[in-house]
């Protein structure tokens, strides 16, 4: 029962630390003592072992980047987070990023801190410790800093900062607001400014007593040190988001690595043309990592497609911020219209018209720059006409259609007015008629009175052929209501 109540246990803690939230990518891992992101609980995510505690149950509020329950709000009375970590001990180096948020210029309030009373005891990452700003203090003493123009520690919006120094003495801290270093001032405050003042601060020297880091307190000792004092807590009035500790100095990369990445979601975008006619290219340019690879196994920032149907590419890009991200875009595939153009009649005597119309689509452009879905046309020569049409989805397709044309040999001038001409005459057997009506009946007879052909015309114009005739004479007869005619036609070699 023992073993399996052990593995039990075991398999939880497992599942626990294999579910615990990494710190983001632009967190630097070398060095790192904690990382506590503060989205919704107090746990210590960077190596799993300093979780914290709230106390007095600050409240869960919008974190730096605007997102709900990702950073907690303290009422400046008695709301702090107490953690596992011990802190950095004597003058060995340290680094402390945090964000923060309040409103007020006053009293003394601590965001991070840790150590004794003592003078130089303690690390304490402070506003407000001797006149209104950045401040901080190491007990018994305290140092205040310039902050930068327009951006005052109690404006109500959130900056980012880091505490840190590598160095014996008070003048070896830096901090940083928003990513610049800001400059030391020297204080009239009750407990003077000691550039001097050796860092020595302590983690656990005192029986009984705890140094542990807490977040929105100064973890005061219960009990007066000999040489020092014994406050009541400086609790912190405001709001904190992810809050870090190393066991080094950060560089100045690394700290605007800290306040532009936290500041800013890492996507890739991806701009161009992601709706193309069928046949068309499009142009797709990806923006916002580096290193680009697409879907199609092509590489680079700039894509170039020609698909036949709608289409999604994926492109994944790294960057420092959030390391390999990833993005979607798909080129919509739209059809061309079917145009079609024809001319009616096809072959047309010079001096005569025709009519070309075109279909399919919602506009037309021809080459004679008519608009129209129909031109009336009189080459003097056999001419192709081409026209364009779009359609209702902006695609568009082009055709061309070729008008014939004739000088009518055999055909008297004065014969062009009359119903029902043909020509030419003799011919070889591809007879053209003109001036038809839609009821006329068109039948050939030969010499011996057998009827070859018969038909029915559609329009104003007709065309046979008897190319597969003997040669000789043969005999056209058109009827129709208003007209009769038999006409003789020569079929000649």
């Amino acid at each position: 029962m023992k073993f399996r109540t052990l593995l039990t246990i075991t398999s939880l803690l497992a599942i626990s630390f294999s579910n615990a939230q990494a710190p983001p990518n632009y967190v630097p891992i070398g060095g790192i003592q904690g990382w506590w992101p503060l989205d919704g609980n107090a746990n210590e995510t960077a190596n799993n072992t300093w979780n914290g505690t709230l106390m007095a149950s600050p409240v869960a509020t919008f974190g730096h980047q605007g997102v709900a329950g990702t950073a907690y709000l303290f009422n400046g009375i008695n709301q702090y987070i107490t953690t596992l970590y011990p802190g950095i001990g004597g003058s060995a180096a340290r680094a402390v990023s945090f964000w923060a948020k309040t409103s007020l210029p006053s009293p003394h309030m601590t965001l991070v801190g840790w150590g004794g009373n003592n003078q130089g005891e303690r690390f304490a990452c402070t506003f407000n410790a001797l006149t209104t700003g950045v401040s901080t203090d190491l007990g018994n003493t305290a140092m205040t800093y310039s902050t930068n123009p327009g951006s005052p520690v109690n404006d109500n919006l959130w900056h980012h900062y880091v505490w840190q120094c590598n160095g014996p003495s008070q003048a070896n801290i830096e901090i940083y607001q928003d990513a610049v270093l800001l400059t030391q001032l020297a204080s009239n405050g009750s407990n003077p400014y000691n550039a001097s003042t050796a860092i020595n601060t302590i983690t656990n020297n005192i029986p009984n007593a705890s140094y542990f880091v807490d977040i929105a307190r100064l973890n005061f000792t219960t009990t007066a040190v000999p040489g020092g004092f014994a406050p009541s807590p400086a609790y912190f009035n405001g709001s904190i988001d992810d809050v870090g500790i190393w066991n080094r100095m950060l560089s100045t990369c690394e700290i605007m690595q800290l306040y532009t990445c936290s500041l800013s979601n890492s996507v890739i975008t991806v701009t161009g043309t992601n709706s193309i006619c069928a046949g068309q290219t499009a142009v797709l340019t990806a923006n916002g990592a580096t290193n680009y690879s697409w879907s199609n196994a092509t590489n680079g920032a700039i894509l170039t497609v020609s698909p036949a149907i709608t289409t999604t590419y994926m492109v994944t890009g790294t960057t420092v911020c959030s390391g390999v991200i990833s993005n979607t875009v798909t080129v919509s595939v739209k059809p061309n219209p079917t145009i079609t153009a024809l001319a009616d009649p096809t072959l047309i005597c010079t001096g005569h018209a025709a009519t070309i119309t075109a279909s399919g689509a919602s506009s037309y452009l021809w080459n004679t720059s008519s608009i129209s879905s129909s031109i009336v046309v009189s080459p003097t020569a056999t001419v192709i006409y081409t026209v364009t049409g779009t359609g209702a989805n902006g695609c568009s397709q082009k055709v061309s259609v070729q008008q014939s044309v004739s000088k009518c040999l055999g055909i008297e001038k004065a014969a062009l007015a009359e119903p029902a001409i043909f020509y030419p005459n003799p011919s070889d057997g591809l007879i053209h008629f003109m001036n038809m009506q839609a009821d006329m009946i068109l039948e050939v007879y030969d010499v011996l009175g057998s009827c070859i052909y018969k038909s029915e015309v559609q329009g104003n114009s007709a065309e046979i052929d008897l190319r597969g005739q003997n040669y000789g004479i043969y005999f056209v007869k058109i009827n129709s209501p208003s007209v009769s005619l038999l006409k003789k036609i020569i079929m000649k070699q």
